[in-house]
């Protein structure tokens, strides 16, 4: 996929000029090179975070540049009370050079014990950590949970189809991704969980005495993260 950026001078709080012309603030990083700062516009940045994730392989056309750059999305900042993008951090890579990422695992189809409502999913692994060379690695992983046919039946690791050749995974093949647990039993404990709560539940607070939820947050208080299209 490819991204059309500036080259930006602006920099530091300057930077919320930027924003307000529709522009998201990014940079893009490589091993052993001074970064780039870059702006796109803004909807354009959107879009490119709803189909893609930090296994995607792009293209960074940067406008002055001749050869469009390598990269992955390697951090996401947005405010923290809005939700608006502030910042991208790209991290450019060598077509030569292998790189570790995190590829998502997405589930498919339709497990019989959870349909018949004997038995509920329990993800315990929602994306699993690769190397291999940029040219080699995959959007995501795709797992088919239909054989799940009765409740205490899982899929680990080892179930992931990858060509074992040019990618390699870190987790021990005999890891769990997925598993079918009874439903009554969580809804127990779930149960148990609420009543310790209402048991050892903190004071409340003292006449006059903030909480967090009316805090007022500070104007450019930033949350960061890493968004998967999983």
């Amino acid at each position: 996929m490819e991204i059309i950026a500036k080259k930006r001078s602006t920099i530091g709080k300057k930077v919320r000029i930027l924003r307000k012309e529709q522009l998201v603030p990014a940079a893009v990083f490589g091993k052993g090179k001074q970064s780039t700062p870059i702006s796109l516009a803004a909807s354009l940045a959107e879009k490119l975070l709803k189909s893609t994730g930090e296994s995607t392989l792009l293209d960074i056309a940067i406008e002055g540049e001749n050869e469009p750059r390598k990269a992955l999305i390697s951090e996401i900042q947005r405010n923290a009370v809005t939700g608006k993008l502030q910042h991208i951090n790209f991290h450019e890579v060598s077509l030569k050079d292998k790189i570790t990422a995190n590829v998502p695992i997405e589930f498919v189809g339709q497990s019989p014990a959870v349909k018949s409502g004997e038995g509920i999913l329990i993800t315990l692994i929602d994306e699993i950590e690769v190397e291999c060379l940029p040219a080699n690695l995959p959007s995501h992983f795709e797992v088919d949970i239909s054989n799940l046919n009765k409740v205490g039946e899982f899929i680990t690791v080892e179930a992931l189809k990858y060509d074992k050749d040019r990618i390699t995974i870190e987790p021990d093949k005999n890891e769990l991704l997925i598993k079918v647990d009874y439903a009554e039993q969580l809804e127990e404990e779930v149960a148990a969980s609420v009543e310790e709560i209402e048991v050892t539940g903190e004071k409340p607070k003292e006449e006059g005495e903030e909480t967090e939820e009316k805090k007022e947050p500070k104007e450019e208080k930033t949350e960061t993260k890493k968004e998967s299209n999983s």
